[in-house]
């Protein structure tokens, strides 16, 4: 992806996921409770998995996705229907025969007329041309159309995989938690032992790591979903994929609203509503074209028999003018008028969506940023403090089990707000290309 709305998971900036630069930490006792768990097998994993890039994914949604494909087909039948409106008028071969198996004179074949004829139709008012620009007309509304479904697709791949980033990064939070839990058991046990904590505070403790345990699988199982989903966009029935790269916390840079206003009114969003407007113009002059009258020809041979059993032949030629056609398609060329109108109309109130949507969108960017920010920078920081502060009291037995538990619950409830915060964000901000029709491959 060149200009793509999650800049920052491009594997052209080379990142890395978050998690697995936490894995080479030096774990000290008060710092052990904010790193993932490492096995071997997880080790295993992470050295023999494959990893997927957003640029990747949305190649191959582009390649496989079936709604896109059928596009394709589309526009040949389009093409088609323009070769169709390209003909000339068909002639036609007329075989009259006449005064055949009569009576009286006229049994038999004696006094039989046979007429062998060709017509057709001479078009005015180019008719032709017309129906030709009219074609032209609905093959650029349907590559528009196709645009359109194109950053739908594209939108939903990209918030897909944002949320997928995000699972990845719970999972993370829920083993840290975890470890956390487990240490603290310990320590409570520890405490329960000696006499310094009642038992009922090992109890606590022990439940907290089981629950702590059910967390991370119910988030194990999330993002296993999320990656069935992701497959899904490019027709796979099951992921060749164990992780995906990328960061949630390097947000793109945003243009001014302003700016981002005038991409919206030149994006295929609004360009669909120019092109029906030009579809109209087409039929209009299609309408009008038809209005002139068309004339009718037929030029041919007549054969006939007369008294003497002679054989006569002679030529035949014939003009035929519908009457009122100009009269009889007015209604035709007022209906296609009222469409103009309200397909106006319709533009006006489409732009003023888009420019309400869009605004809606930033400002929310702006205030997922803001508290991302806000918590990366400085409620985290002091929620860390603030439980490693009340972990060293609780040993000292100045602080109860429960402010102890409570510190870390703080925190946890904190990083996971950040993990929504850069998500969102991200999302906000695959919301604004897709306005501005700056998603793309």
């Amino acid at each position: 992806m060149k200009n793509i709305i999650l800049r920052p998971i491009l594997p052209a900036l080379t990142l890395v996921i978050v998690n697995i630069t936490l894995l080479n930490m030096s774990y000290s006792s008060s710092a052990l409770a904010d790193a993932p768990i490492v096995t071997d097998a997880t080790k295993s994993l992470h050295s023999h998995s494959q990893a997927l890039t957003l640029e990747a994914a949305l190649e191959r949604t582009l390649k496989h996705n079936p709604a896109l494909s059928r596009f394709k087909f589309r526009n040949q039948y389009l093409q088609a229907q323009k070769t169709q409106g390209q003909l000339r008028p068909a002639l036609a071969l007329d075989i009259a025969l006449e005064n055949v198996a009569g009576t009286q004179q006229y049994q038999g074949f004696d006094s039989a007329e046979l007429t062998m004829a060709l017509s057709s139709v001479i078009e005015r008012g180019g008719q032709r041309r017309a129906r030709g620009a009219l074609s032209d007309t609905y093959l650029s509304q349907s590559q528009l159309h196709q645009q359109l479904k194109s950053l739908d697709v594209l939108a939903n791949v990209t918030r897909l995989y944002i949320d997928t980033l995000a699972a990845q990064e719970r999972v993370a939070l829920a083993k840290r938690s975890l470890l956390f839990a487990q240490k603290n058991d310990a320590t409570v046990r520890q405490r329960v032992d000696a006499g310094a904590a009642p038992s009922a505070d090992a109890s606590r403790a022990k439940s907290s790591a089981l629950q702590a345990q059910l967390t991370v699988q119910a988030e194990r199982q999330h993002l296993n979903t999320l990656k069935m989903a992701l497959a899904a966009q490019w027709g796979s029935y099951k992921p060749d994929f164990n992780k995906l790269t990328g960061s949630l916390y390097q947000q793109p840079s945003a243009q001014a609203f302003e700016a981002l206003f005038e991409h919206v009114k030149k994006s295929p969003n609004v360009q669909i509503y120019t092109a029906q407007a030009r579809v109209n113009s087409a039929q209009l002059r299609l309408a009008e074209a038809e209005s002139a009258t068309n004339i009718g020809w037929s030029v041919g041979v007549k054969q006939w028999q007369d008294a003497s059993s002679h054989n006569s032949q002679a030529l035949t030629a014939s003009v035929s003018l519908p009457l009122f056609s100009a009269k009889r398609n007015k209604a035709s060329i007022a209906m296609i008028k009222a469409n103009q109108a309200q397909d106006t109309v319709l533009q006006e109130q489409a732009l003023l969506n888009f420019y309400n949507q869009l605004y809606r969108a930033y400002n929310s960017r702006q205030q997922a940023l803001l508290t991302l920010k806000t918590l990366r920078d400085h409620i985290i920081p002091l929620l860390k403090q603030a439980r490693q502060q009340t972990q060293q009291a609780y040993q000292k037995g100045r602080y109860s089990y429960l402010e102890y538990i409570s510190s870390n619950t703080e925190l946890i409830a904190a990083e996971r707000a950040q993990i929504d915060s850069a998500a969102a964000a991200l999302k906000y901000n695959t919301q604004i290309e897709q306005l501005t029709g700056q998603l793309q491959p």
